[in-house]
């Protein structure tokens, strides 16, 4: 993937960042990353997936995890990405929803339910190995919450084999990167 197209995606133009911000209560339209998603999906309904497919999500109203696995594959990513301040809440059905991971970081019950007996984790949270942070408040920030993030999928590695025995998480190291926002 180019990564130009991140500058689409997440066009920096400030006056414009502001309006949509009080407008919108967000930074980004979701309308670019629409496109960008739509354009590399073979279907449009969740239950067409060539595997079964869970996308989650948070609802607005109560802050639980909601789990579509059937309906237009576009709402549920839209409402699974809408992370507060850069996208805004997506509605669904008159019911708005955030990023899944405000509720749930990694989440496998979805999979178990489903009957999974091997998960692939690729937690984009957790941190490569720590950088070199000499002075750098941001890089202490972003490794802390990355240490934060990582807990869940710790806790659950622990406990999951008691409940399901036969169930295997293979966790996906992350590719250690500077990426940023716009670096798709």
């Amino acid at each position: 993937m180019e990564q130009s197209k991140g500058k689409h995606i997440f066009p920096i133009r400030p006056t414009k960042l502001v309006r949509q911000l009080l407008g919108k209560g967000a930074l980004f339209s979701p309308g670019p990353f629409a496109r960008f998603v739509k354009a590399g999906l073979s279907f449009t309904a969740i239950e067409d997936a060539l595997v079964p497919l869970r996308i989650v999500a948070t609802r607005f109203d109560d802050g639980a995890e909601h789990v579509f696995e059937a309906g237009p594959v576009m709402d549920a990513v839209l409402a699974s990405t809408a992370l507060p301040l850069i996208y805004p809440a997506h509605d669904v059905a008159g019911t708005l929803y955030l990023d899944g991971g405000l509720s749930n970081n990694v989440p496998l019950q979805p999979a178990l339910a489903a009957g999974a007996d091997t998960i692939y984790v690729l937690s984009v949270g957790f941190p490569c190995p720590p950088p070199k942070i000499k002075g750098s408040s941001r890089l202490i920030l972003m490794h802390s919450l990355g240490i934060l993030l990582s807990q869940r999928i710790r806790a659950d590695e622990e406990h999951l084999p008691v409940h399901y025995p036969g169930v295997r998480i293979v966790q996906v190291p992350p590719v250690c990167t500077q990426a940023g926002l716009r670096d798709l």
